[in-house]
Protein backbone atom coordinates (compact mmCIF):
# COMPACT_ATOMS: atom_id res chain seq x y z
CA UNK A 1 0.00 0.00 0.00
CA UNK A 2 2.76 2.44 0.89
CA UNK A 3 4.50 1.79 -2.41
CA UNK A 4 1.32 2.25 -4.45
CA UNK A 5 0.38 5.42 -2.60
CA UNK A 6 3.84 6.81 -3.30
CA UNK A 7 3.39 6.01 -6.98
CA UNK A 8 0.12 7.94 -7.01
CA UNK A 9 1.81 10.90 -5.36
CA UNK A 10 4.60 10.83 -7.97
CA UNK A 11 2.23 10.80 -10.94
CA UNK A 12 -0.22 13.33 -9.49
CA UNK A 13 2.68 15.60 -8.63
CA UNK A 14 4.10 15.28 -12.13
CA UNK A 15 0.74 16.09 -13.70
CA UNK A 16 0.31 19.15 -11.46
CA UNK A 17 3.83 20.39 -12.26
CA UNK A 18 3.26 20.01 -15.99
CA UNK A 19 -0.15 21.73 -15.78
CA UNK A 20 1.30 24.66 -13.84
CA UNK A 21 4.41 24.91 -16.00
CA UNK A 22 6.76 24.13 -13.12
CA UNK A 23 8.88 21.65 -15.07
CA UNK A 24 10.71 22.34 -18.33
CA UNK A 25 8.79 21.07 -21.34
CA UNK A 26 11.86 19.47 -22.90
CA UNK A 27 12.28 16.15 -24.65
CA UNK A 28 14.48 13.70 -22.77
CA UNK A 29 17.97 12.95 -24.09
CA UNK A 30 17.97 10.50 -26.98
CA UNK A 31 19.88 7.91 -24.95
CA UNK A 32 17.15 7.97 -22.28
CA UNK A 33 14.59 6.74 -24.80
CA UNK A 34 15.93 3.17 -24.48
CA UNK A 35 15.23 2.71 -20.75
CA UNK A 36 12.06 4.83 -20.91
CA UNK A 37 10.82 2.84 -23.89
CA UNK A 38 11.74 -0.44 -22.21
CA UNK A 39 9.83 0.43 -19.05
CA UNK A 40 6.82 1.83 -20.91
CA UNK A 41 6.77 -1.28 -23.09
CA UNK A 42 6.94 -3.48 -19.99
CA UNK A 43 3.94 -1.64 -18.54
CA UNK A 44 1.98 -2.11 -21.78
CA UNK A 45 2.88 -5.82 -22.02
CA UNK A 46 1.93 -6.32 -18.36
CA UNK A 47 -1.45 -4.66 -18.99
CA UNK A 48 -2.02 -6.81 -22.06
CA UNK A 49 -1.38 -9.92 -19.97
CA UNK A 50 -4.81 -9.41 -18.39
CA UNK A 51 -6.14 -11.29 -21.42
CA UNK A 52 -4.31 -14.50 -20.48
CA UNK A 53 -2.96 -14.27 -16.92
CA UNK A 54 -4.23 -16.56 -14.18
CA UNK A 55 -4.68 -13.80 -11.58
CA UNK A 56 -5.95 -10.30 -12.43
CA UNK A 57 -5.01 -9.18 -8.92
CA UNK A 58 -1.34 -10.15 -9.40
CA UNK A 59 -1.34 -8.38 -12.79
CA UNK A 60 -2.65 -5.22 -11.13
CA UNK A 61 0.04 -5.39 -8.44
CA UNK A 62 2.85 -5.81 -10.96
CA UNK A 63 1.43 -3.12 -13.24
CA UNK A 64 1.38 -0.72 -10.30
CA UNK A 65 5.02 -1.59 -9.58
CA UNK A 66 6.13 -0.93 -13.16
CA UNK A 67 4.17 2.34 -13.35
CA UNK A 68 5.77 3.39 -10.05
CA UNK A 69 9.27 2.93 -11.49
CA UNK A 70 8.22 4.68 -14.69
CA UNK A 71 6.96 7.62 -12.63
CA UNK A 72 10.25 7.87 -10.74
CA UNK A 73 12.22 7.76 -14.00
CA UNK A 74 10.06 10.44 -15.64
CA UNK A 75 10.30 12.53 -12.46
CA UNK A 76 14.11 12.44 -12.64
CA UNK A 77 14.12 13.32 -16.35
CA UNK A 78 11.67 16.17 -15.77
CA UNK A 79 13.32 17.79 -12.76
CA UNK A 80 17.03 17.22 -13.23
CA UNK A 81 19.23 19.18 -15.61
CA UNK A 82 22.91 19.56 -16.41
CA UNK A 83 23.19 22.10 -13.60
CA UNK A 84 21.31 20.18 -10.88
CA UNK A 85 21.95 16.47 -11.34
CA UNK A 86 25.27 16.52 -9.47
CA UNK A 87 23.54 17.86 -6.36
CA UNK A 88 20.84 15.21 -6.66
CA UNK A 89 23.44 12.46 -7.00
CA UNK A 90 25.26 13.79 -3.96
CA UNK A 91 21.97 13.74 -2.07
CA UNK A 92 21.44 10.11 -3.07
CA UNK A 93 24.86 9.21 -1.67
CA UNK A 94 24.21 11.13 1.54
CA UNK A 95 20.90 9.33 1.95
CA UNK A 96 22.61 5.99 1.36
CA UNK A 97 25.09 6.74 4.15
CA UNK A 98 22.25 7.71 6.50
CA UNK A 99 20.52 4.37 5.91
CA UNK A 100 23.76 2.49 6.66
CA UNK A 101 24.15 4.59 9.81
CA UNK A 102 20.62 3.81 10.95
CA UNK A 103 21.15 0.11 10.30
CA UNK A 104 24.32 0.05 12.40
CA UNK A 105 22.79 2.16 15.16
CA UNK A 106 19.91 -0.30 15.43
CA UNK A 107 22.47 -2.91 16.54
CA UNK A 108 24.48 -0.63 18.81
CA UNK A 109 21.45 1.00 20.48
CA UNK A 110 18.55 -1.42 19.94
CA UNK A 111 16.43 0.22 22.62
CA UNK A 112 16.12 3.33 20.48
CA UNK A 113 14.65 1.45 17.52
CA UNK A 114 11.51 -0.65 17.01
CA UNK A 115 11.79 -4.42 17.30
CA UNK A 116 12.39 -6.11 13.95
CA UNK A 117 9.20 -7.93 13.06
CA UNK A 118 10.99 -9.58 10.13
CA UNK A 119 13.80 -11.01 12.25
CA UNK A 120 11.25 -12.25 14.80
CA UNK A 121 8.99 -13.92 12.23
CA UNK A 122 11.88 -15.62 10.45
CA UNK A 123 13.71 -16.40 13.71
CA UNK A 124 16.90 -15.09 12.17
CA UNK A 125 19.83 -13.03 13.42
CA UNK A 126 20.62 -11.17 10.20
CA UNK A 127 20.38 -7.37 10.16
CA UNK A 128 17.43 -6.17 8.08
CA UNK A 129 16.51 -2.75 9.50
CA UNK A 130 15.40 -0.38 7.98
CA UNK A 131 14.70 -2.08 4.61
CA UNK A 132 13.15 -5.22 6.17
CA UNK A 133 15.26 -7.60 4.07
CA UNK A 134 18.86 -8.49 4.83
CA UNK A 135 19.97 -9.04 1.23
CA UNK A 136 18.40 -5.75 0.17
CA UNK A 137 20.32 -4.00 2.92
CA UNK A 138 23.51 -5.75 1.81
CA UNK A 139 22.91 -4.59 -1.78
CA UNK A 140 22.28 -1.06 -0.52
CA UNK A 141 25.56 -1.02 1.41
CA UNK A 142 27.46 -2.39 -1.61
CA UNK A 143 26.09 0.40 -3.80
CA UNK A 144 27.10 2.90 -1.11
CA UNK A 145 30.66 1.57 -1.30
CA UNK A 146 30.66 2.01 -5.10
CA UNK A 147 29.60 5.64 -4.85
CA UNK A 148 31.83 6.48 -1.89
CA UNK A 149 35.00 5.15 -3.50
CA UNK A 150 34.47 7.14 -6.67
CA UNK A 151 33.60 10.34 -4.82
CA UNK A 152 36.57 9.97 -2.46
CA UNK A 153 38.96 10.04 -5.44
CA UNK A 154 37.36 12.79 -7.51
CA UNK A 155 35.70 15.38 -5.26
CA UNK A 156 37.32 18.79 -5.55
CA UNK A 157 36.87 19.57 -1.84
CA UNK A 158 39.24 17.65 0.44
CA UNK A 159 36.71 17.40 3.28
CA UNK A 160 34.26 15.70 0.93
CA UNK A 161 36.94 13.19 -0.08
CA UNK A 162 37.75 12.48 3.53
CA UNK A 163 34.10 12.06 4.52
CA UNK A 164 33.31 9.79 1.56
CA UNK A 165 36.20 7.46 2.39
CA UNK A 166 35.60 7.57 6.14
CA UNK A 167 32.05 6.19 5.91
CA UNK A 168 32.90 3.12 3.79
CA UNK A 169 33.82 0.85 6.75
CA UNK A 170 30.33 1.61 8.07
CA UNK A 171 28.89 0.09 4.89
CA UNK A 172 31.19 -2.92 5.30
CA UNK A 173 29.90 -3.40 8.84
CA UNK A 174 26.33 -3.41 7.53
CA UNK A 175 27.18 -6.05 4.92
CA UNK A 176 28.78 -8.26 7.55
CA UNK A 177 25.83 -7.97 9.95
CA UNK A 178 23.43 -8.96 7.16
CA UNK A 179 25.57 -12.09 6.56
CA UNK A 180 24.70 -11.62 2.90
CA UNK A 181 26.89 -13.53 0.45
CA UNK A 182 25.47 -11.46 -2.40
CA UNK A 183 26.35 -8.35 -0.41
CA UNK A 184 29.99 -9.44 -0.21
CA UNK A 185 30.07 -10.19 -3.94
CA UNK A 186 28.40 -6.84 -4.62
CA UNK A 187 31.02 -5.04 -2.52
CA UNK A 188 33.82 -6.69 -4.53
CA UNK A 189 32.07 -5.68 -7.75
CA UNK A 190 31.65 -2.16 -6.37
CA UNK A 191 35.39 -1.84 -5.86
CA UNK A 192 36.12 -3.19 -9.34
CA UNK A 193 33.56 -0.89 -10.99
CA UNK A 194 34.80 2.17 -9.12
CA UNK A 195 38.40 1.45 -10.17
CA UNK A 196 37.46 0.71 -13.79
CA UNK A 197 35.37 3.88 -14.17
CA UNK A 198 37.74 6.21 -12.33
CA UNK A 199 39.87 8.89 -13.92
CA UNK A 200 42.86 7.81 -11.83
CA UNK A 201 42.61 4.11 -11.09
CA UNK A 202 45.75 4.00 -8.93
CA UNK A 203 44.25 6.58 -6.59
CA UNK A 204 40.98 4.66 -6.26
CA UNK A 205 42.92 1.45 -5.65
CA UNK A 206 44.82 3.10 -2.78
CA UNK A 207 41.56 4.41 -1.31
CA UNK A 208 40.02 0.95 -1.67
CA UNK A 209 42.95 -0.55 0.23
CA UNK A 210 42.53 2.00 3.02
CA UNK A 211 38.79 1.34 3.18
CA UNK A 212 39.52 -2.39 3.21
CA UNK A 213 41.85 -1.98 6.16
CA UNK A 214 39.20 -0.02 8.02
CA UNK A 215 36.59 -2.63 7.16
CA UNK A 216 38.88 -5.38 8.47
CA UNK A 217 39.21 -3.57 11.81
CA UNK A 218 35.45 -3.18 12.15
CA UNK A 219 34.51 -6.69 11.03
CA UNK A 220 37.09 -8.35 13.28
CA UNK A 221 35.71 -6.35 16.20
CA UNK A 222 32.18 -7.45 15.34
CA UNK A 223 33.30 -11.07 15.12
CA UNK A 224 34.61 -10.82 18.68
CA UNK A 225 31.32 -9.30 19.87
CA UNK A 226 28.69 -11.44 18.20
CA UNK A 227 25.96 -10.13 20.50
CA UNK A 228 26.10 -6.85 18.56
CA UNK A 229 26.57 -8.51 15.16
CA UNK A 230 23.60 -10.86 15.67
CA UNK A 231 21.36 -8.44 17.53
CA UNK A 232 21.14 -10.48 20.71
CA UNK A 233 22.56 -7.84 23.06
CA UNK A 234 24.74 -4.77 23.40
CA UNK A 235 27.83 -6.28 25.03
CA UNK A 236 30.82 -4.81 23.21
CA UNK A 237 28.92 -2.00 21.50
CA UNK A 238 31.41 0.54 22.85
CA UNK A 239 34.32 -1.32 21.28
CA UNK A 240 32.48 -1.62 17.98
CA UNK A 241 31.84 2.12 18.04
CA UNK A 242 35.52 2.72 18.78
CA UNK A 243 36.50 0.44 15.87
CA UNK A 244 34.21 2.41 13.56
CA UNK A 245 35.87 5.64 14.69
CA UNK A 246 39.33 4.16 14.12
CA UNK A 247 38.34 2.93 10.67
CA UNK A 248 36.95 6.37 9.82
CA UNK A 249 40.26 7.86 10.94
CA UNK A 250 42.12 5.54 8.57
CA UNK A 251 39.95 6.78 5.72
CA UNK A 252 40.48 10.43 6.62
CA UNK A 253 44.25 9.91 6.83
CA UNK A 254 44.36 8.06 3.51
CA UNK A 255 42.38 10.76 1.70
CA UNK A 256 44.58 13.43 3.24
CA UNK A 257 47.76 11.62 2.23
CA UNK A 258 46.70 11.07 -1.38
CA UNK A 259 45.67 14.72 -1.63
CA UNK A 260 48.99 15.99 -0.26
CA UNK A 261 50.83 13.62 -2.58
CA UNK A 262 48.73 14.95 -5.47
CA UNK A 263 47.83 11.40 -6.36
CA UNK A 264 45.08 12.47 -8.73
CA UNK A 265 47.69 14.18 -10.94
CA UNK A 266 50.99 12.40 -10.37
CA UNK A 267 49.80 8.79 -10.15
CA UNK A 268 48.67 8.61 -13.74
CA UNK A 269 49.96 6.78 -16.78
CA UNK A 270 49.43 8.22 -20.27
CA UNK A 271 46.02 7.11 -21.54
CA UNK A 272 47.19 4.46 -24.06
CA UNK A 273 49.67 2.89 -21.62
CA UNK A 274 47.13 2.99 -18.81
CA UNK A 275 44.58 1.08 -20.87
CA UNK A 276 47.18 -1.46 -21.97
CA UNK A 277 48.33 -1.98 -18.37
CA UNK A 278 44.73 -2.38 -17.17
CA UNK A 279 43.92 -4.91 -19.90
CA UNK A 280 47.12 -6.85 -19.22
CA UNK A 281 46.46 -6.90 -15.48
CA UNK A 282 42.89 -8.11 -16.08
CA UNK A 283 44.15 -10.97 -18.28
CA UNK A 284 46.80 -11.98 -15.75
CA UNK A 285 44.32 -11.94 -12.88
CA UNK A 286 41.80 -13.94 -14.91
CA UNK A 287 44.29 -16.59 -16.02
CA UNK A 288 46.12 -16.92 -12.71
CA UNK A 289 42.92 -16.71 -10.69
CA UNK A 290 41.19 -19.35 -12.80
CA UNK A 291 44.12 -21.74 -12.49
CA UNK A 292 44.65 -21.17 -8.76
CA UNK A 293 41.00 -21.27 -7.77
CA UNK A 294 39.85 -24.16 -9.95
CA UNK A 295 39.28 -26.55 -7.07
CA UNK A 296 37.63 -23.86 -4.98
CA UNK A 297 35.31 -22.92 -7.85
CA UNK A 298 34.37 -26.56 -8.40
CA UNK A 299 33.58 -27.00 -4.70
CA UNK A 300 31.55 -23.79 -4.68
CA UNK A 301 29.60 -24.96 -7.73
CA UNK A 302 28.87 -28.29 -6.05
CA UNK A 303 27.63 -26.40 -2.99
CA UNK A 304 25.44 -24.19 -5.16
CA UNK A 305 23.87 -27.01 -7.15
CA UNK A 306 23.43 -29.60 -4.38
CA UNK A 307 19.94 -29.95 -2.97
CA UNK A 308 20.22 -28.29 0.46
CA UNK A 309 19.40 -30.13 3.65
CA UNK A 310 17.08 -28.23 5.98
CA UNK A 311 19.20 -27.34 8.99
CA UNK A 312 19.19 -24.58 11.56
CA UNK A 313 22.39 -22.57 11.73
CA UNK A 314 23.01 -21.20 15.20
CA UNK A 315 25.89 -19.12 13.90
CA UNK A 316 24.80 -17.05 10.87
CA UNK A 317 28.46 -16.50 9.95
CA UNK A 318 28.66 -20.17 8.95
CA UNK A 319 26.68 -19.42 5.80
CA UNK A 320 29.51 -17.19 4.53
CA UNK A 321 31.75 -20.21 4.08
CA UNK A 322 29.59 -21.93 1.45
CA UNK A 323 27.06 -21.31 -1.34
CA UNK A 324 24.41 -23.75 -0.18
CA UNK A 325 20.83 -22.65 -0.73
CA UNK A 326 17.82 -22.99 -3.00
CA UNK A 327 18.72 -20.44 -5.70
CA UNK A 328 19.76 -23.13 -8.17
CA UNK A 329 16.42 -24.97 -7.91
CA UNK A 330 14.45 -21.71 -8.08
CA UNK A 331 16.30 -20.51 -11.17
CA UNK A 332 15.92 -23.88 -12.91
CA UNK A 333 12.20 -23.70 -12.23
CA UNK A 334 12.03 -20.18 -13.71
CA UNK A 335 13.83 -21.40 -16.84
CA UNK A 336 11.36 -24.26 -17.16
CA UNK A 337 8.49 -21.78 -16.87
CA UNK A 338 9.98 -19.64 -19.64
CA UNK A 339 10.47 -22.69 -21.84
CA UNK A 340 6.90 -23.85 -21.18
CA UNK A 341 5.42 -20.61 -22.56
CA UNK A 342 8.13 -18.48 -24.18
CA UNK A 343 5.80 -15.76 -25.49
CA UNK A 344 3.22 -15.09 -22.78
CA UNK A 345 4.86 -16.60 -19.74
CA UNK A 346 2.91 -17.80 -16.72
CA UNK A 347 1.53 -14.33 -15.97
CA UNK A 348 2.78 -11.33 -13.94
CA UNK A 349 3.27 -12.20 -10.27
CA UNK A 350 2.29 -15.82 -10.95
CA UNK A 351 5.70 -17.45 -10.50
CA UNK A 352 4.55 -18.47 -7.02
CA UNK A 353 1.73 -20.53 -8.58
CA UNK A 354 4.12 -22.13 -11.08
CA UNK A 355 6.62 -22.92 -8.32
CA UNK A 356 3.99 -24.59 -6.18
CA UNK A 357 2.96 -26.77 -9.11
CA UNK A 358 6.58 -27.49 -9.97
CA UNK A 359 7.19 -29.30 -6.67
CA UNK A 360 8.69 -26.25 -5.02
CA UNK A 361 10.17 -27.13 -1.65
CA UNK A 362 9.61 -23.83 0.17
CA UNK A 363 7.18 -20.94 0.13
CA UNK A 364 8.38 -18.19 -2.19
CA UNK A 365 6.74 -15.52 -4.33
CA UNK A 366 9.67 -14.40 -6.48
CA UNK A 367 12.23 -16.16 -8.65
CA UNK A 368 15.08 -14.30 -6.92
CA UNK A 369 16.30 -12.95 -10.26
CA UNK A 370 14.65 -10.08 -12.10
CA UNK A 371 15.71 -11.32 -15.51
CA UNK A 372 14.66 -14.94 -15.06
CA UNK A 373 11.45 -13.96 -13.29
CA UNK A 374 10.35 -11.62 -16.07
CA UNK A 375 11.15 -14.24 -18.67
CA UNK A 376 9.13 -16.79 -16.68
CA UNK A 377 6.15 -14.51 -16.01
CA UNK A 378 6.04 -12.43 -19.22
CA UNK A 379 7.92 -14.59 -21.68
CA UNK A 380 10.75 -13.50 -23.92
CA UNK A 381 9.12 -10.08 -24.67
CA UNK A 382 8.93 -9.25 -20.95
CA UNK A 383 12.49 -10.41 -20.36
CA UNK A 384 13.82 -8.28 -23.23
CA UNK A 385 11.88 -5.20 -22.10
CA UNK A 386 13.15 -5.33 -18.52
CA UNK A 387 16.70 -5.86 -19.79
CA UNK A 388 16.28 -2.81 -22.04
CA UNK A 389 15.28 -0.77 -18.99
CA UNK A 390 17.86 -1.97 -16.44
CA UNK A 391 20.83 -2.45 -18.77
CA UNK A 392 19.77 0.63 -20.73
CA UNK A 393 20.11 2.85 -17.67
CA UNK A 394 23.39 1.30 -16.58
CA UNK A 395 24.74 1.31 -20.13
CA UNK A 396 23.92 4.98 -20.64
CA UNK A 397 25.63 5.83 -17.33
CA UNK A 398 28.79 3.94 -18.29
CA UNK A 399 28.88 5.38 -21.82
CA UNK A 400 28.50 8.93 -20.52
CA UNK A 401 31.36 8.32 -18.10
CA UNK A 402 33.59 6.97 -20.89
CA UNK A 403 32.97 10.09 -22.96
CA UNK A 404 34.12 12.39 -20.19
CA UNK A 405 37.80 13.18 -19.89
CA UNK A 406 38.34 16.37 -17.90
CA UNK A 407 34.85 17.41 -16.87
CA UNK A 408 34.22 18.31 -13.23
CA UNK A 409 31.32 15.85 -13.39
CA UNK A 410 33.56 12.85 -13.96
CA UNK A 411 33.68 11.79 -10.31
CA UNK A 412 29.97 11.86 -9.52
CA UNK A 413 29.24 10.31 -12.93
CA UNK A 414 31.65 7.46 -12.17
CA UNK A 415 29.98 7.05 -8.77
CA UNK A 416 26.46 6.73 -10.15
CA UNK A 417 27.62 4.50 -13.03
CA UNK A 418 29.32 2.16 -10.55
CA UNK A 419 26.15 2.11 -8.45
CA UNK A 420 24.17 1.12 -11.56
CA UNK A 421 26.57 -1.73 -12.34
CA UNK A 422 26.21 -3.09 -8.80
CA UNK A 423 22.41 -2.89 -9.00
CA UNK A 424 22.38 -4.80 -12.30
CA UNK A 425 24.19 -7.65 -10.50
CA UNK A 426 21.96 -7.68 -7.42
CA UNK A 427 18.80 -7.56 -9.51
CA UNK A 428 19.99 -10.75 -11.19
CA UNK A 429 20.55 -12.77 -8.01
CA UNK A 430 17.70 -11.64 -5.75
CA UNK A 431 14.36 -9.84 -5.72
CA UNK A 432 15.76 -6.30 -5.61
CA UNK A 433 13.11 -5.33 -8.17
CA UNK A 434 10.52 -5.67 -5.40
CA UNK A 435 12.57 -3.57 -2.96
CA UNK A 436 11.65 -0.14 -4.26
CA UNK A 437 14.15 1.74 -2.06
Amino acid sequence: MVRQEEALVVWIGLAACVALGLVPRLLPPTAALIPVGGLAGLAAWTLLSLTWAESDERVALELARVLHYLGLLVLALALLSTSTWRWAAGGVFAGAVVVCGLATASRLYPGSFPDSEVERLFDIKRLSYPLNYWNALGAWAAMTIAAGLAISAHARVLLVRMAALAVLPLSAAVIYMTFSRAGIAGAALAVGAAIALARNRWLVAVHAAAAGLGAFVVVETLRRHDAVAEGTGTAGSGRVLLALALAAGIGVAAAGFTSLAKGDKRWRLPAPWGRIALAAAAVVVLVVGTAAARDTVNEAWDDFTDQPVATTQNDPEDRLSNLKGTRYEIWKSAIRAAEDNPIQGVGPGAFEFWWNGDDGGEHIRDAHSLYLEQAAELGIPGGLLVVAFVLGLAGVAVLVRLRLSRSRSIGICAAMAAVSVVYVFHAGVDWMWESTA
